[in-house]
């Protein structure tokens, strides 16, 4: 009997003491991820703003002796091995524009130094080549300096076009996402694609659920459309694609379903390109395929471990009962 209570007793604390060092290695994980911490804000427009801070040591500061624009970091070179507050922030952190075939457009985004050293940022456009351009390729900021930079746009043929200007500090990057929805001169049709904000973060294999409204301005009139349902990256690649076609009078509204089984995680637009004779109209909406949670590996790996203290806890309680049967034996 008293092997028995040895058993369970062993089972018991062999369990505590391994989920009790997992929990505290997945607590230490966690907690040094968050040295590389962001928070952001949206609005209901899509406008977000992003700060980034980062615990990193400042590489090297640069020889003096080749650009102007290397001059200003000689004070970091001093500050050798030392760990600094590094980050900064973009707003907006993303555009999504409508536009005319041919239309140029300019806007502007504010980038701010939110640390405590000096950075130099590089920027460069992707997606987008040859759609955009950047009034600056590079910049220095100061601790608590900002700088506004201006973003051409010039709008192509018709359709749906997704790229990002890409800022970098040392390891730090940001991305400020840009959609150029574009459309005919001639408009026949308002359309509409929308998201709901509580759907816009989903994980890859759910269906993004999108509301489309197709409204005809002017005289109404039965017209035959092709629709094009899309999604695409913000490398400017079409990574799903769909058609059909039908006739609308006046107005039509229905709710589409997109399969997202293909996609890794990331950031998205959802769109829908409507053609039809001498018109093209265009809308989109910026969504989320999230990452696989990590704390997901952890809870499988104590579960396991629980349910083998519980084996040998059973295991022990068999044994127990076992040992406490008498021993039959033939009466002569």
């Amino acid at each position: 009997m008293k092997r028995s209570y040895f058993f369970v007793l062993y089972g018991l604390l062999l369990a505590t003491i391994i989920i009790t060092v997992v929990n505290f290695a997945y607590f230490l994980e966690v907690s040094s991820s968050l040295g590389n911490s962001f928070t952001t804000h949206a609005t209901s427009q899509g406008t977000l703003s992003l700060f980034v801070e980062s615990n990193e040591t400042l590489p090297p500061a640069p020889d003096g002796g080749t650009g102007g624009g290397g001059g200003g970091g000689g004070g970091g070179g001093s500050s050798g091995g030392t760990e600094e507050i590094v980050g900064f922030g973009i707003s907006p952190e993303e555009f999504n524009l409508f536009l005319t075939a041919g239309e140029l457009d300019f806007r502007e985004f504010t980038i701010s130094n939110t640390g405590q050293s000096e950075l130099v940022l590089d920027l460069e456009i992707s997606g987008i080549v040859g759609l955009a351009t950047l009034s600056k390729n590079r910049i220095t900021l100061g601790p608590d300096e900002y700088e506004t930079i201006a973003l051409s746009l010039i709008a192509p043929q018709p359709g749906i076009y997704t790229g990002k200007v890409i800022v970098r500090a040392g390891n730090i990057r940001r991305d400020l996402f840009v959609v150029m929805n574009v459309r005919s001169e001639k408009v026949l049709f308002d359309v509409s694609l929308s998201v709901p904000e509580s759907l816009r973060i989903i994980s890859s294999g759910e269906f993004l659920r999108v509301f489309i409204s197709l409204l005809q301005v002017g005289d109404a009139e039965e017209v035959d459309v092709t629709v094009n349902y899309l999604i695409k990256d913000f490398d400017g690649g079409l990574v799903y694609t769909e058609t059909e076609t039908f006739r609308v009078i006046e107005e039509k509204s229905f709710v589409k379903d997109f399969p997202t089984a293909s996609l890794a995680p990331g950031e998205y637009v959802a769109g829908i390109e409507v053609i039809y004779p001498e018109g093209f109209a265009v809308s989109s909406s910026h969504f989320t395929i999230r990452p696989e949670k990590e704390f997901n590996k952890p809870m499988i790996a104590t579960g396991a471990l629980a349910a083998l203290a519980l084996l040998v806890i059973v295991y022990a309680l068999i044994r127990y009962k076992r040992s406490g049967r008498p021993k039959s034996g033939r009466k002569r």
